[in-house]
């Protein structure tokens, strides 16, 4: 027996450094006694509810989590080593009784409670991981050897195991070696809690009644006292025996003394315990189930706290100790173990789908690549990248621009410069057809459209992906198509309609994109009216020579909108009246002014419609 509690109070003083505070004592004697009066222990700590849960969130989402084996590759990126007998170790099967879920979900429940996860590592004959055993933390103690080395006592010296073949996982340690247990650190909380709940269950209990003393006027014997207690209780006391009437005999009176809930802030002081036990293990309230100041906006936010703030240090620990002890030395650093956070980072639909629509425009996923992350399979054709039409990839060649008039385009020098004409900005012919939307791009912002008037996408999120993708689009434009869609107006009817004629809510888009490309091209048009003007004798001949070569240019910047509407056959017609209607125009004020203030006139009428259309 002396022997035995040597042995104790020696593996007691090992554990510690010497240190009598340590809170790794407390399982050895029995638990802490704490201020309020309650044990704790990692085994009673677990029968509070705000623990247990904190224990099984943090424990069952490590564990659910995809833990791959992956190889670096030589230019750069990863692919799965699903091949490798390391994955389906970790990923699968680590030993023949436990899953890969119930090896990690044990291991990480004793790391929150006691601070450490200890694992043996079994190796074949040539050093390979072939299974991995969990040993209960309580049983294992870290040493050293007289020349330093670290191993790991079983059993209070029962047996050993080399630091090589222990996959020892610490939690917040001050030495490196051995982790702090959170439950003997806060335990102080934990009892707290527990004796809040332990008064509540007495509480109702004792009928719902605060405590309180029975009073007689004269003296009762030891014998009658226990008696009048035993018969009071058996009468009065569980939530059974509440609201019974008490018949009192001789004289007695009953006296309330305990302090009603109410007064103790019962209830309040129960909330509060669980932030406090949600502080102590860093996770949102909401983890415990406590909503009381959760609104809908803030939970995909607190998701993404949880994972980034709570999970990835422990994913981390994880990762880190497991490339150092499972992979062979010469696989280290071309393979590597990582956890797969990417379905705990999925926002709702609506959100994961406006930044699927942007990475696929902008050529940064591919279809097959969005399907793997929706945990769909891949299609034929679905890993092609998409380009923008008005960008370019290295090496790609230049899309050709549309035919321009040299004379508009090129910069007079000084010797052929007319001093009395306006320079016009150059490639502003160019600018039309680099601005325009392709095909694509307008069916992204149409399905866009359609994902605001089925309500699974706020109109301001989707202007904000609109001007992020389509950065050519003014704000103006980009507010005309957007705003309105919560009480869709009827549409204006297009001019000479086709036979197939677009569904009704796409027709205001399709005028909308219409009339963005129209003031795209009136720009290039009144910088070279206003140039014609300063030679009022060629104006009209400048004018018909600008209107046959500017057809290439309208075409550019309409034919994207209609062609990817179905409406190819009205191109043709939509240009000419675009054509014809600013030639009559230029061609009937012409006339209605004198030569001499031909360039005063136009250069007024050009500001006037400018201004018109920004008060519009």
């Amino acid at each position: 027996m002396i022997e035995r509690i040597k042995g104790f109070i020696s593996r007691a003083l090992s554990l510690s450094g010497g240190n009598l505070k340590d809170p790794r004592l407390n399982e050895l004697f029995g638990g802490a006694s704490t201020d309020s009066g309650v044990s704790v222990t990692p085994d009673t700590a677990l029968t509070y509810s705000a623990v247990y849960a904190a224990v099984r969130c943090i424990a069952e989402s490590v564990s659910s989590l995809p833990l791959n084996y992956y190889e670096r590759l030589p230019g750069g990126g990863k692919a799965h080593a699903k091949a490798n007998p390391l994955h389906t170790l970790l990923h699968d099967e680590p030993n023949p009784e436990m899953s890969s879920l119930q090896w990690r979900e044990a291991s990480m429940a004793h790391l929150l409670l006691h601070g450490n996860s200890y694992s043996e590592i079994v190796r074949d004959l040539e050093g390979n991981v072939v299974e991995l055993w969990p040993i209960d933390p309580t049983m294992v103690t870290p040493r050293r050897t007289d020349s330093g080395e670290l191993y790991y006592e079983l059993n209070r010296g029962k047996s050993f195991i080399t630091a090589g073949n222990m996959l020892h996982i610490p939690g917040l340690s001050f030495d490196g070696i051995s982790g702090i247990s959170v439950i003997g650190l806060a335990r102080q909380s934990i009892g707290l809690s527990m004796a809040i709940e332990s008064f509540g269950a007495g509480y109702f209990g004792r009928g719902a009644r605060p405590g309180g003393v029975l009073t007689f006027p004269g003296q009762l014997s030891p014998e009658a006292r226990q008696n009048l207690r035993r018969s009071f209780e058996e009468l009065h006391a569980g939530g059974a025996n509440s609201h019974r009437v008490a018949l009192l005999e001789a004289g007695l009176k009953w006296e309330a003394i305990g302090v009603p809930p109410d007064d103790s802030q019962f209830l309040q002081s129960r909330e509060f315990q669980i932030i406090e036990i949600a502080r102590w293990f860093n996770l949102p309230p909401n983890k415990l189930k406590d909503l009381s100041k959760t609104s809908y906006n803030s939970l995909e936010q607190m998701e993404i706290s949880f994972v980034v703030d709570t999970l990835r240090p422990w994913l981390v620990r994880w990762e880190q100790q497991l490339n150092r002890k499972i992979i062979r030395p010469k696989d280290k650093g071309t393979f590597f173990f990582e956890f797969n956070v990417d379905g705990k980072l999925r926002g709702e639909i609506a959100a994961r789908y406006q930044s699927y629509s942007v990475a696929r425009n902008w050529g940064w996923l591919s279809v097959n690549e969005i399907r793997e992350k929706e945990n769909m399979n891949p299609i034929e054709g679905g890993d092609v990248y998409m380009q923008p039409m008005n960008m370019q990839a290295l090496g790609t060649a230049p899309t050709a621009a549309p035919a321009t008039d040299p004379s508009l385009m090129a910069v007079p020098t000084p010797e052929t410069q007319d001093p009395t004409a306006i320079a016009a900005p150059a490639a502003t012919g160019a600018d039309v057809a680099s601005t325009a939307l392709n095909g694509a791009q307008i069916t992204s912002l149409v399905d866009l459209v359609t994902q605001v008037g089925q309500k699974l996408i706020p109109i301001a999120s989707a202007k904000a992906i609109a001007i992020a993708s389509f950065p050519f689009l003014s704000q103006a434009v980009v507010d005309q198509i957007f705003n309105g869609l919560d009480s869709v107006p009827t549409p204006p009817t297009l001019p000479n309609p086709p036979a197939t004629t677009p569904a009704r809510s796409h027709e205001s888009i399709i005028l909308r994109l219409l009339d963005d490309a129209g003031e795209r091209l009136q720009n290039v048009e009144c910088s070279a009216v206003k140039r014609f003007a300063n030679k009022p004798a060629e104006f009209l001949t400048k004018l018909d020579h600008f209107c046959a070569e500017h057809r290439a240019r309208v075409v550019s910047a309409y034919s994207p909108v209609l062609e990817a509407f179905g409406l190819t056959t009205d191109l043709d017609g939509h240009v000419q009246r675009h054509l014809d209607q600013f030639r009559s125009t230029w061609l009937d004020f012409s006339g209605s002014v004198t030569a001499a203030k031909l360039a005063e006139a136009v250069s007024e009428k050009i500001n006037t419609m400018k201004g018109v259309k920004d008060e519009n």
